[in-house]
């Protein structure tokens, strides 16, 4: 039987923009915890996350999920397959580091636009987050190939689904094997990317 990904978008309120350092924080972690608790309402999964010693999700009945927020938007994803997800805005700054650490797979990918380097490296961090390593694992981060929003990027060689869309100024990445990704929960249009 094929494993679905419910998720959920939130939209980070302008009075939060205002806000910076650890509060600014915490409020995103906030918005991505209520995205969580929509895609859990949606799909029947437990309402109560856990974190391991080292801070990353841990599974519970089956349930695996993940979290991610970024200025503006918070998106939180359940399944019960291993996931990771991430969300950037498509103005980061530093792209010149990102773009040069992802030349090789932005070669690959024939394009190295703005878009397509964030959409890459949140791509990448999806994989890291779902293989529990983070971002210390981008280096081990490599494109096999990319079909419009079904990209695949093997991490240690080996490969994983990524499910990659734009929400207006933001890049979602989604990775969860094979899982199939459900529409998401709100109301903001995701666009597959290009």
């Amino acid at each position: 039987m094929k494993s679905f990904v419910q998720h959920a978008i939130v939209p980070v309120h302008a009075p939060v923009a205002a806000l910076r350092g650890r509060a600014l924080v915490l409020a995103q972690r906030a918005a991505a915890t209520e995205a969580l608790h929509a895609s859990a309402a949606r799909c029947g999964a437990p309402a109560t996350f856990e974190r391991d010693a080292n801070g990353a999700p841990r599974a519970r009945d089956g349930w695996w999920w993940s979290t991610a927020h970024t200025d503006g938007l918070a998106v939180a994803a359940l399944a019960r397959t291993r996931l990771g997800v991430d969300v950037e805005r498509l103005a980061r700054p530093r792209l010149a580091a990102a773009r040069a650490h992802l030349a090789r797979d932005l070669a690959l990918l024939g394009r190295d636009d703005d878009r397509a380097v964030v959409s890459l490296w949140s791509a990448c961090e999806a994989v890291v987050k779902r293989a529990g390593v983070g971002v210390a694992g981008l280096p081990h981060c490599r494109l096999i190939d990319a079909d419009g929003s079904r990209w695949r990027i093997a991490y240690r060689g080996a490969p994983t689904l990524v499910h990659v869309h734009h929400c207006e100024q933001h890049v979602i990445a989604i990775a969860a094997g094979d899982a199939e990704v459900a529409a998401p929960v709100g109301s903001t249009e995701l666009e597959a990317s290009a």
